[in-house]
């Protein structure tokens, strides 16, 4: 009789409109009419193997009519109710009767005015135990002060507060049971088997998993999921691009094509200076003097570009119209020059950042990918990219691509703000860069085995948690309790203070020193050419 029921059951279960959560009927077809309660709790507690709650067992036996002589028969409504009993729970101890139909000729009636498939699970679940798997995710889980494989720790986290909140309400004991798998989320290996947290629930080692999962086709189709409590996004990261030295502040005051230009300018203007220096439009000998020189021309247009004096003032006409003209261009570009030069000394900016993903594309960076997010990428992109290798976490995947130092990733936008708070990144900038656009959003959910009847009572209970703004609160009060202190560029103002100054002051030095060595050169030249004169 066992094996007839969990045979109907398993064909059962092989339609796509298979749902445990269903009404079902059990009737016996005995000749003898005599059916145990031993056989009724033996069927009901194969059925809960499945899931299977809304049942009734029809069981006939023989009554005698009160007031007549003939024999009426009796049909009990027998079934069950999970966590009647404190610490009892969803251990079936025994079939109660919930109805009977009692029948004489050809009529009939049921002896009591009630459902026959009533609200079985109330909100008291009087202390029964909640195995709960989950592992070290923060900012959704952190087992804390771990130990002996976790044997001794303290947890906390937006997924945990969450949790019991719900716990509180139903009144239930929650027993964390960590899972330290390699993917402690789980998956099907090739030989039908199941590791992580999947494991765990297809095996009953545990009643629900909770660790920042994401709500996808899978596990719809294989486990129970609750109402979703969390959004959070997905985005690209990307090696975040390094700043300038600040020596190069002083240079980037303008862009190279402006450069060439101003030297072009430059070199122009001088040979131009030159030639009107020639003899048809000598005026003063000093100024034929001053400007016969190319050298000379050079220096006296660099002085007014940096606004220095000329040792030679230009007397004639064609002399002070061209000087005028390089007057109003050397103004210009010296206001610009300084007007932009300190703000760089101070932030020298930083090189060009990929930030979207034709970018990414030409970048040939490498590309570490976490499991689960492998399923949403397409696969004509995942051929453009230098896929390095598919991780199973994302703490995996955000430690080989900071590892890396050239790779991109794709992780959770609440996983990688709360990652920059860790130690290593105390004062310094996070070295990942995510897109403004998001690639996609996702939801955070409970998972259960599959048709778990307390689905039900955690989706109306989530419902209103979410619509109190609370799982978003416990995500701000974890995020909060350790607050960023990694460095960001940033465009607020900021003092000025010698390191700033250093590439100037280096340049000065610089400029000096080939100032000294060339004034050196000028008194050592005629001294050579004596030496050489007289040998």
């Amino acid at each position: 009789m066992y094996e007839d029921v969990t045979q109907h059951l398993n064909y059962l279960e092989t339609f796509s409109a298979w749902n445990s959560l269903a009404k079902f009927v059990v009737v016996f077809a005995s000749s003898s009419g005599i059916v145990s309660n031993k056989v009724v709790q033996q069927i009901l507690s194969d059925m809960w193997k499945w899931k299977i709650l809304n049942v009734v067992v029809l069981v006939q036996k023989r009554v005698n009519a009160a007031q007549k002589n003939d024999t009426g028969s009796e049909i009990s409504l027998m079934t069950w109710f999970p966590y009647a009993l404190p610490f009892i729970c969803d251990k079936l101890q025994g079939a109660v009767v919930l109805n009977s139909w009692v029948s004489q000729g050809e009529k009939g009636i049921f002896r009591y005015n009630t459902s026959l498939f009533p609200n079985k699970i109330s909100r008291n679940l009087k202390g029964c135990t909640l195995r709960v798997g989950t592992t070290n995710f923060h900012p959704f889980v952190s087992l804390l002060e771990a130990a002996d494989n976790y044997t001794n720790f303290s947890i906390d986290g937006m997924d945990i507060r969450t949790l019991f909140c719900i716990t509180k309400y139903l009144n239930m004991v929650v027993k964390i049971l960590p899972n330290s798998d390699t993917n402690p989320w789980g998956l099907k290996l090739e030989n039908g088997t199941w590791t992580g947290m999947s494991g765990d629930l297809t095996y009953n080692k545990i009643d629900i998993a909770v660790a920042g999962w994401a709500d996808n086709l899978r596990d719809h189709l294989i486990f129970g999921v609750t109402k979703r409590y969390f959004t959070d996004m997905a985005k690209w990261y990307v090696p975040r691009a390094k700043p300038y030295p600040h020596w190069l502040g002083i240079i980037r005051v303008f862009e190279p094509n402006f450069w060439a230009a101003l030297f072009l300018a430059l070199s122009i203007s001088s040979v131009f200076l030159r030639l009107i220096s020639i003899k048809k439009f000598r005026n003063l000998a000093e100024e034929t003097v001053r400007y016969s020189n190319i050298l000379s021309c050079i220096s006296d247009l660099w002085s007014m570009i940096i606004s220095a004096p000329i040792p030679v003032l230009p007397q004639s006409a064609i002399f002070r119209f061209f000087f005028i003209f390089w007057l109003v261009y050397s103004f210009v570009v010296s206001t610009l020059f300084q007007t932009y030069v300190t703000s760089l000394l101070v932030d020298p900016g930083i090189e060009h950042q990929i930030a979207s993903v034709e970018e990414l594309i030409g970048s040939n960076l490498e590309f570490f990918l976490m499991r689960f997010l492998a399923n949403y990428v397409d696969e004509q992109l995942l051929e453009k990219l230098f896929l390095k290798e598919i991780l199973d976490t994302p703490v995996a995947c955000l430690e080989s691509a900071v590892k890396s130092g050239n790779a991109v990733t794709l992780l959770s936008k609440t996983f990688i703000m709360d990652s920059a708070n860790k130690p290593e990144f105390k004062n310094k900038v996070f070295p990942l860069y995510g897109f403004r656009e998001n690639f996609m959003e996702f939801h955070l959910v409970f998972v259960f085995k599959k048709s778990d009847p307390l689905i039900e009572i955690f989706d109306d209970i989530i419902l209103h948690l979410v619509e109190a703004g609370l799982p978003a609160q416990f995500m701000r009060e974890v995020t909060s309790s350790n607050e960023r202190t990694s460095q960001m560029y940033t465009t607020e103002y900021e003092e000025v203070s010698i390191f700033h100054l250093l590439s100037a002051f280096v340049l000065i030095t610089v400029s000096w020193g080939i100032s000294i060595l060339i004034f050196l050169i000028e008194i050592l030249i005629p001294h050579v050419k004596g030496l050489l004169f007289k040998t």
